[in-house]
Formats: structure tokens, sequence, C-alpha cells
């Protein structure tokens, strides 16, 4: 059976697991501590989509927790992963709380497509069409053509090695 100690990743989920409502388990800070003290990493996950990264920095700072952006993966990372290994949709519609929908504005199309590109190498430029056209409202076939050349010479960038 494999130690403990030799796991690098350990995947978290937050409530229940790491704390309930606004009660954080004995053990958690030395627990998280020694991970990182060991070079290995956690990553807290959430398939509650009606509360933004943000919130849940903030929630785990007031109970000692530092946090970042990184050490979450939230059900909206998850769906945008999931989408980028599918066809591209002429239109895509999101019905879900103000937070969901806000989540996927903010992560905008660029954003979100590079972080698909480090993960999913073989994306490619129809993706990112795609993913501007469900943070805007449009078919990605309907896009301007300044829009689309914005978003060849972004995904050209990724392409020639920055990620």
């Amino acid at each position: 059976m494999a130690r403990l100690e030799d796991k690098k990743l350990f995947l978290l989920d937050m409530d229940g697991t790491i704390y309930i409502d606004e009660d954080l388990f004995p053990g958690t800070i030395p627990f998280l501590d020694a991970v990182r003290e060991r070079g290995g990493r956690y990553l807290f996950l959430t398939n509650n989509s009606s509360r933004s990264v943000d919130a849940y920095i903030g929630k785990l700072a007031r109970m000692g927790i530092p946090s970042a952006r990184e050490d979450f993966l939230t059900s909206v990372d998850a769906l945008i992963a999931d989408l980028a290994g599918r066809p591209p949709f002429r239109k895509c519609y999101a019905f879900g709380t103000r937070t969901f929908r806000q989540q996927l504005a903010e992560a905008g199309a660029r954003e979100a497509f590079f972080r698909l590109k480090k993960t999913f190498p073989q994306v490619c430029l129809v993706h990112l069409y795609a993913l501007e056209g469900a943070v805007t409202g449009q078919e990605y076939n309907q896009l301007p053509e300044e829009t689309k050349r914005d978003l060849k010479a972004f995904s050209d960038f990724l392409k020639n090695g920055s990620v």
C-alpha cells in the first residue's frame, strides 16, 4: 500500500471535508501546511457554482487558510474543460445562478482558452471562437471579423510556445 507521505497532489472537497459552514475541522491547517512543506500541492474542489472562487478565497482566509485562484477546481472549470472536448456549438446558453454566469463572463474566452490550451494542447481556434460566442451570446460563426482577427492573433501567440 502506498504511503501518504509519497503523495504529491491532494484533491480536497471543501464543505464537509475540511469544514462545515464556518467551522474548520481540527487538523486541517496542520495537514495543509505539511503538504506544502513536503513540496506537495492541494486543490480545493467544489461543485457549487453559486459561489465564486473569490468568495471561497475569502471564506478560507477567514478560517486562516491562505489560497489563490490556482488552488481551486470548480464545476465551472470542469464545464469549460468538457466543452473543449466536444465539437464547437454554434450557440451556447448558460443557465444558472448569477454567480455562475458571472464566472463564465469574467473568465472570458481568452482566459478559458488559455487554461484549456495548457491542459488540452489539441484545442484549436474554432474552440476559441465558440468560447467567445458563448461569453458574448453570439453564434461563433457570426463573430465580427475584427474579433476573429484578435482571437486568431491570441491563438497564434499561444501556439508559438508561450504556454
